[in-house]
């Protein structure tokens, strides 16, 4: 059963998600990879006026960045 998404103006997140990406990145150190996967989705969510997020289950609804009109959910 899908659980309720709250839509969340990112500039009322920008501190958590600031703590967030650093506390990623220093786990992250070393990898590249997820360096700059981590990059790519700050820069994302920095990009949106609003964000549709489930406190549930802690993910974020985003389309698709592959396909246009797919939405995709993201767990953190």
């Amino acid at each position: 059963m899908p659980h309720e998404s709250t839509t969340i103006r990112t500039a009322d997140l920008i501190d958590g998600l600031c703590a967030a990406v650093d506390a990623a990145r220093v786990a992250a150190e070393g990898n590249r990879r997820w360096l700059a996967a981590l990059d790519t989705a700050y820069g994302y969510l920095l990009e949106q006026d609003t964000i549709s997020f489930d406190p549930l289950t802690l993910a974020i609804r985003v389309e698709s960045a592959s396909e246009r009109g797919k939405v995709v959910c993201r767990q953190w």
